[in-house]
């Protein structure tokens, strides 16, 4: 049997082995996983769209949450603010670009295969680009660490990787578009005239649009041949040890990722206060739920 491995499982692996074990092992989740995520996956469908060339903003996923929608539908109206003229610079795109590459030299009964689903690939400036969209909370203004990361982040080189492996054409970089979520709140919800879901769409509008420079940002990301080649080596070399911790039942878990942005959700599980068979807590899943089609 062929295993697959992804950027979010090299990543997961080396930040917790344990936590990779209760993913890509016992295939189990947090049920309310998918609620946290939810922003993100909606707001990445719009782009997917924008990206074809959809420019309205009607008729994308909507979300339980009346506030959480109401920043949704602030940030897709001030993407298209800022973005919508641009819509000329890219052409012949193309989004969810899945591809899969043997990963290579692979032991005895170990085949391994590298795949990933790249958001978009577009033609800009006489050059195959391919396009990252991002949203967080973090600070992206130019020269924040949340740039300075990516120097070293492998995902770049993965996809920069798997793309020209799969078609044969070297793309000149990563196109990084970044959208950060305002941190501003409904006011006045314990008062008699608490802000309604539309003023505070309008406030998280005119909160972004006026310094749109952070909180949409995007960044040409480049990566030397040098690099993609290391890359392709600690592909190997991941491959190798995850083998290594299945073969020998070991995935010790690791007490300093426990509380990265927020607290791990398998956390009550490491400390015995939980079971991972709990079903009001945990769902079945299937690894590499990236992969899977919207």
């Amino acid at each position: 049997m062929c295993k697959i491995l992804t950027n979010s499982q090299r990543k997961t692996f080396f930040k917790c082995p344990k936590k990779w074990h209760f993913e890509n092992v016992i295939c189990r989740r947090p049920i309310d996983e998918n609620a946290a995520l939810a922003f993100g996956t909606a707001f990445h469908k719009f782009l997917e769209k924008w990206w074809l060339g959809a420019v309205s903003s009607e008729g994308f996923e909507a979300l339980n949450n009346a506030f959480e929608q109401a920043k949704l539908n602030a940030m897709i109206e001030a993407y298209e603010s800022v973005w919508g003229s641009h819509h000329i610079d890219f052409s012949e795109a193309q989004t969810e670009v899945k591809f899969s590459i043997p990963i290579k030299a692979n032991v005895k009964d170990s085949a391994w295969n590298y795949e990933g689903k790249i958001d978009a690939v577009v033609e800009h400036e006489g050059n195959a680009w391919l396009v990252e969209h991002k949203t967080t909370s973090m600070d992206i203004a130019l020269g924040s660490d949340y740039w300075q990361r990516l120097e070293i982040d492998g995902q770049i080189e993965g996809y920069i990787f798997g793309y020209a492996k799969s078609t044969g054409i070297v793309p000149a970089g990563v196109i990084y578009d970044v959208a950060k979520k305002p941190q501003i709140r409904p006011l006045r919800q314990d008062k008699d005239n608490p802000e309604t879901p539309e003023e505070y769409e309008a406030r998280c509008y005119e909160t972004i649009m006026k310094e749109p420079d952070k909180y949409l940002v995007r960044q040409k990301i480049y990566k030397t041949a040098d690099k993609i080649a290391e890359f392709e080596k600690t592909l190997y070399h991941s491959a190798r040890m995850i083998d290594y911790a299945v073969n020998n039942s070991f995935f010790p878990a690791n007490a300093d990722g426990c509380k990265v942005f927020g607290t791990c959700p398998y956390f009550d599980v490491c400390s015995s206060n939980a079971e991972i068979a709990d079903n009001y807590r945990f769902q079945d899943t299937t690894p590499n739920p990236e992969l899977q089609e919207a």
